[in-house]
């Protein structure tokens, strides 16, 4: 049984990502955020990088190479 009565009483979302942002959006821990199929990391591009350069400005283009 639910832990209330009506389930319309209770905030309904369309995915588990959506009812975390909505409604743990400030939870610390991650746990929501953990518990999805595929969830985010704090490294999420994988061995050999990311296939693509970021700008080095500071960097002389001849020392850049």
């Amino acid at each position: 049984p639910l832990p209330f009565n009506n389930p319309n009483d209770r905030p309904q979302y369309r995915s588990q990502l959506t009812c975390c942002k909505a409604a743990y959006g400030g939870q610390v821990s991650g746990k929501c955020l953990s518990q999805l199929p595929s969830p985010p990391t704090t490294a999420p591009t994988g061995s050999g990088g990311a296939g693509f350069w970021y700008p080095d400005y500071d960097t002389a283009w001849s020392i850049a190479g």
